[in-house]
């Protein structure tokens, strides 16, 4: 009889054991995954916070280059309209010949012009697409984010109302 009572309770003791260790095992498991989860979601935000940077970094010294490409060619513009009064001054024999090469001069910068326009102009479309595309990442990030905190919200209050009724 005390046999019995010896392997009896050897194996409710052994069972208790093991049922307390396979619950330790899933809440472990469960921490993993979860802190699996918040690193790829930091990973992402890293991510994302790295290309926003870029694009923004991009943007400043696009800016700071087309201020300074424009003050180049306001100057080249004056520096060619100013010749444009000497030559008119200039000698009759000169005259046409300067005239001439300014004109090309001229037709070379409104080229010029033209090219950074275009630039700048294909830029802006590229910049406006990429800052749709972040806000667009931005609001499915968010809703994923709001989903998953939500879960975990439900999550803890179903453990708690379970918890309070063992």
């Amino acid at each position: 009889m005390n046999l019995i009572i010896s392997i009896a309770t050897t194996g409710i003791l052994t069972a208790i054991i093991l049922g307390g260790c396979g619950s330790d095992s899933k809440k472990h498991l469960e921490n993993a995954k979860e802190n699996l989860n918040e690193s790829g979601q930091e990973i992402k935000e890293a991510a994302k916070d790295t290309r926003e940077e870029v694009i923004i970094k991009s943007e400043e010294e696009w800016n700071k280059f087309k201020i300074e490409s424009d003050s180049l060619i306001d100057e080249t513009q004056k520096q060619i309209d100013e010749l444009k009064l000497k030559i008119e001054k200039s000698d009759r024999s000169q005259r046409e010949k300067l005239k001439a090469r300014l004109d090309k001069l001229q037709q070379e910068l409104n080229a010029q012009k033209k090219i950074l326009d275009q630039h700048y102009d294909k830029l802006d479309k590229n910049m406006q697409q990429v800052a749709d595309s972040i806000a667009v990442t931005n609001e499915s990030f968010k809703r994923e984010f709001k989903q998953d905190v939500e879960r975990l919200k439900e999550s803890v209050k179903i453990l708690w109302q379970d918890s309070e009724k063992k």
